[in-house]
């Protein structure tokens, strides 16, 4: 990337739609993995009663997305405050952050 690109502002109405996207995720895309948590993680299989790995490996897969839609927030808020940091300057926040973002 050249440095006249790297010093141009940022596009606002691009950051207010992307932070608001954001929030759309959260707002859907978090509910609907936990529904989809729950339904794999209660799920067995039809020859016997064992959970099967297929199902343990959908559960898995539901609650890490569940995790990054609920991830995304901080990154949201500050795109929908032009850029501010808002939550990242809370040090017990980017704490808990530091340690999610290693799990994830």
């Amino acid at each position: 990337m050249s440095e006249e690109s790297a010093n141009l502002p940022p596009i606002e109405a691009l950051d207010k739609f992307l932070g608001c996207f954001t929030f759309f995720c959260l707002l859907f895309g978090t509910p609907a993995n936990i529904h989809s948590f729950l339904y794999f993680s209660k799920q067995k299989s039809a020859q016997n009663q064992k959970q099967s790995p297929t199902f343990v490996v959908y559960s898995i897969i539901a609650l890490t997305d569940a995790c990054i839609c609920i991830y995304g927030f901080a990154v949201g808020v500050c795109l929908v405050n032009d850029r501010r940091a808002s939550l990242f300057e809370n040090f017990v926040y980017m704490q808990i952050w530091g340690s999610s973002h290693r799990v994830l």
